[in-house]
């Protein structure tokens, strides 16, 4: 390893997977890799705190690495590992861990055949810069995770590891562990004492951990408050330490719910880094609020235009919670990004509980909006079938949901053709163009829409150009051949442009030359440097009156056809094995082949 802190910090990980994230009946080993692989563990099942103790003794230490990088041999060494006694690998998870790029035979191009027909997922987490640049493909190709960790003191991408893995072999058991909160803070000697708060909402709170990942030589005092003020410290029972790895741990059977205070304070005369990680499991009988999130490529190219999405669906059960705050950070961003569910590109549909954004990013909060967030009860703005009746459909109903906070990571994405001085992005598509009045005397039509940004969802679009024509084909076909609105045709508002996330309100007159009473409009926005969106929704209408069908009345009796009413809504609803310059491999037993025994 190049420094000390890094082996410390990846020794650190691995022993918080193995002790705090890998539930009972998974089966795990592990292998190091330096100038060639070395099983220091072999495959174990766990079915108690002894197993944990005994796997995690069997942590590299640092004598066990050498001056090479043997990845290719780490990742056969992990299939071995699988493998032992005739097993299938069959849903194996392998995680591995490096700092540097590979130099010794045989190289991960090399064995990435072998490995993908294992059907083993391989997690990757690149620890700085230097770290090999095949690691992302490799996790691309056999459906893992792929994480990126900049090394800098307010990074949590290592304890996002466990959160991945834990998804991933969440198979072992019926009750899935929630990421409540993660963060990262460092004491100086200008900030001594800090306080964070915790919001443990009615859902969760069985088993809950709060770990505290500190650095090397810190000294931090840490005590942690539940919401009646009751104070766990070093003498209570539910506290731990491990002296060696530097880790602090409270467990709490069933945390109250309610607002927690994680208090910190700096007991030494160096800077120390706290890494601060909260778990818990649901309440017995509870839905919990859950967040999955991921993005649209892990490979970005600026030359294409169009970003990376970020997604990050939020919901309790099949229902979405919409309203929330969601904010994206990563080494490349440097502040949180805010996420929004407002239906701008790259946003797909408002208040659907799915968020998203364009930006590298590996770290997502959620948070809830006292008096805005809500779970989506009854009803829903998507995914309905159509009536020649008049609108059946349920009316959305909304709930107020309790202060709640989630945390999750999306991996990381690979990042190339950046130019600094040159215009890379197009505007945002917009997504909600819609009709709100019309009056066939005057011919005319009062149009809405929110602002999309000059790139993506930011900033403010030089111009739109609004067409208009007599078919959705002929719109969609030939664009730029429909007739355009000019300024000439607003008769209120303005077609100006406003800023992103605003909303535009234009009344236009159609213009004299317009004969049809049917038309189709659709508009795409335009930047200054006269990149252009892709072209928006359409709406439609007439001026022509039509006649709409009504039910016929509960009292008839008369033998009519029955016509049906659908109302459909759609919601969005192992083995493993580490190598280190480290890798784990783990399997759920109950995921095993059919007639393998575990070791």
């Amino acid at each position: 390893m190049e420094s000390d802190n890094r082996y410390f910090r990846q020794h650190q990980l691995a022993d918080l997977i193995i002790r705090d994230i890998l539930p009972v009946g998974t089966e795990v080993g592990i292998v190091v890799f330096s100038d060639s692989d070395r099983v220091l563990a072999s495959m174990r099942v766990i079915t108690s705190p002894a197993d944990r103790q005994a796997l995690a003794q069997g942590l590299p230490v640092k004598s066990n690495y050498g001056g090479g990088t043997a990845i290719g041999q780490g990742l056969l060494g992990a299939i071995e590992l699988l493998e032992a006694n005739s097993k299938s690998t069959e849903d194996g998870q392998v995680l591995l861990i490096t700092d540097g790029k590979e130099n010794v035979q045989p190289l991960i191009l090399d064995v990435l055949a072998n490995v993908t027909s294992k059907q083993v997922a391989v997690h990757t987490l690149a620890i700085g810069t230097e770290a090999d640049p095949n690691l992302e493909n490799v996790s691309s190709v056999t459906g893992g995770q792929f994480l990126f960790d900049d090394e800098s003191s307010t990074s949590t991408t290592m304890e996002a590891v466990g959160e991945s893995l834990f998804k991933a072999i969440s198979m072992c058991e019926d009750n899935n562990v929630i990421e409540i909160d993660r963060y990262a803070v460092l004491l100086t000697s200008v900030q001594r004492n800090f306080t964070k708060r915790i919001w443990m909402d009615s859902s969760v709170g069985n088993k809950t951990l709060f770990a505290f990942i500190l650095s090397p030589n810190a000294r931090t005092e840490v005590t942690i408050e539940n919401p009646s003020g009751t104070t766990y410290n070093s003498f209570s029972l539910e506290y731990s330490k491990d002296e060696s790895l530097n880790i602090i741990r409270f467990t709490i059977d069933l945390a109250k719910n309610g607002t927690w205070k994680c208090h910190l304070i700096r007991r030494s005369n160096v800077d120390e880094s706290v890494k601060g990680v909260v778990r818990s499991y649901s309440r017995v009988g509870s839905v919990p609020v859950e967040v999955e999130t991921w993005t649209s490529s892990k490979l970005y190219d600026y030359a294409q235009g169009r970003g990376v999405v970020v997604y990050t669906h939020v919901h309790q059960g099949y229902s979405p919670i919409i309203r929330a705050k969601v904010e994206v950070t990563g080494s490349k961003v440097g502040v949180p990004l805010i996420l929004l569910d407002n239906g701008i590109l790259p946003d797909n549909t408002r208040d659907d509980g799915v968020y998203s954004n364009s930006r590298y990013s590996l770290e997502v909060k959620v948070e809830s909006v006292e008096g805005q967030t809500a779970v989506v009860r009854a009803g829903s703005q998507s995914g309905r079938t159509l009536s020649v009746f008049q609108n059946v459909t349920p009316p959305v109903v909304l709930e107020p949901v309790e202060l709640f906070s989630r945390a999750s990571s999306p991996g990381a994405i690979e990042v190339s053709g950046h130019d600094p001085t040159v215009d890379q992005f197009n505007p945002g598509r917009v997504t909600d163009l819609d009709i709100v009045m019309q009056d066939a005397g005057l011919r005319t039509l009062a149009l809405t829409w929110t602002a999309p940004g000059d790139d993506l969802n930011e900033g403010t679009v030089a111009k739109y150009e609004v067409r208009v024509a007599e078919t959705f084909l002929s719109l969609r076909d030939n664009f730029t051949q429909a007739l355009l609105f000019s300024s000439e045709d607003v008769v209120k508002g303005s077609i100006d442009p406003v800023p992103a996330g605003s909303i535009q309100n234009v009344t236009l007159r159609l213009p004299s030359i317009w004969s049809s009473d049917f038309f189709v409009i659709g508009l795409i926005a335009l930047d200054e440097a006269n990149r252009q969106s892709d072209l928006s929704n359409f709406c439609s209408t007439t001026f022509k009156p039509i006649t709409v069908p009504q039910r016929p009345a509960a009292s008839d009796k008369t033998n009519k056809p029955t016509v049906w009413v659908i109302w459909v809504d759609v919601g969005l609803g192992v083995a493993v094995a580490i190598a280190v310059a480290i890798v784990v491999t783990v399997v759920c037993i109950n995921k095993r082949a059919k007639g393998d025994n575990p070791a």
